[in-house]
């Protein structure tokens, strides 16, 4: 199951996650240097939270959560995405089997309206979107490919 995937960042377009699936090790880079060495992305995102780094990313056995080391293999049947939006502060968290596999709170994201395709909380916000996206079969069935 070990691999080294890259990602492109949710909300920095400049920022691209290297992510070892094998040990949970990662580091940031740049997408300059991601285009000067070829790399190939694999189908997934992440955003940068504090000091942590949260996203998912497309394996062939179905979608890998994580949260810095921590990764889980994600279903349709045992997944489960939280997301409370209070006034300023925000929590997410991802449960598996009803166990609670990691937890975050982030503060407001701007960008709803900035343009013509930012209209709701998911196009801004990718906790928010993967709370709604993990509700459906399709988002299963589009995280589960081949390794790149």
């Amino acid at each position: 199951m070990g691999k080294k995937v890259y990602l492109k960042n949710f909300d920095q377009h400049n920022l691209v996650l290297e992510y070892d699936n094998y040990d949970g090790s990662y580091k940031i880079i740049s997408r300059e240097f991601a285009k000067q060495k070829e790399l190939n992305f694999t189908f997934g995102i992440f955003v940068v939270v504090s000091s942590n780094v949260v996203g998912v990313f497309a394996s062939p056995d179905g979608p890998i959560f994580f949260k810095n080391e921590t990764r889980v293999l994600g279903s349709l049947e045992s997944t489960e995405v939280k997301v409370s939006t209070e006034p300023n502060i925000h929590y997410f968290s991802l449960w598996s089997n009803s166990q609670k596999i990691f937890d975050i709170t982030y503060q407001d994201i701007d960008g709803i309206d900035s343009n013509p395709y930012d209209t709701k909380q998911e196009d801004v916000d990718m906790f928010s979107m993967l709370a709604s996206a993990t509700k459906k079969k399709q988002f299963f069935i589009n995280y589960t490919k081949n390794w790149v």
